[in-house]
């Protein structure tokens, strides 16, 4: 997978940051727990599309400890580039700008594959066990299915507690250029976005805020 040319100062301006000096007079990042990893890359940090969570995870493989945190040196930090998200970042879905009304089985199927599932952090067969649970509670209604303001909230609810990482990412990057100060204001925002970094990079800075909470 191609990079994009500042995906290498990136991650160097990542460790510069995040590592810390150890015992043995050589910098590391430390991650407490698998849960990190996972973390991460349900943030939207990798490409979701072209590298599973499964072979996210087993690229740390070998900064794992015996008490299952992990040490990741300089070397094995830099070998991730290839993992992080470079390509353009969309605007997040609204559910609010759903049509209101019946809905055929044509164009409810069109909203779930190429709107919601991308939106959700479920497989399909997880959702498809969601929706079939939908059409019993008023979801479907006389041979059509009806979008009305609860079902509009349900959605929401959904899309707030499960985000894809594909989500995860339009929100964070529409949450940082909200958080753009203009020039001469403070450097950081209540965010734990680095205000004036480019905008590619601003899932990246994600990094760095989960380790400074661990500290």
């Amino acid at each position: 997978m191609s990079t994009q040319p500042d995906s290498h100062k990136v991650f160097q301006d990542i460790w510069q940051r995040v590592s810390q000096p150890a015992n043995d007079g050589n910098r590391y990042i430390f991650f407490k727990s698998l849960t990190d990893i996972e973390y991460l890359y349900c943030t939207g940090f990798v490409d979701e599309e072209v590298y599973s969570v499964k072979q996210w995870v087993e690229s740390f493989n070998d900064s794992r400890q015996p008490d299952g945190s992990y040490v990741i040196n300089e070397i094995e930090w830099m070998d991730k580039i290839p993992f992080r998200h470079v390509k353009p970042v969309g605007s997040p879905f609204d559910v609010m700008t759903l049509k209101e009304g019946d809905w055929s089985e044509e164009d409810m199927q069109k909203l779930i594959q190429t709107t919601l599932l991308p939106n959700l952090f479920f497989t399909k067969d997880e959702f498809s066990q969601i929706f079939a649970l939908a059409k019993q509670n008023g979801l479907y209604v006389n041979g059509k299915y009806r979008i009305t303001p609860l079902i509009k909230r349900d959605i929401h609810q959904m899309l707030t507690q499960y985000p894809s990482p594909r989500r995860a990412r339009e929100l964070a990057m529409q949450e940082a250029k909200k958080a753009q100060a203009p020039a001469g204001a403070a450097n950081t925002s209540g965010t734990g976005f680095q205000k004036g970094i480019p905008a590619s990079q601003q899932a990246a800075m994600r990094l760095q805020d989960l380790i400074s909470k661990k500290r």
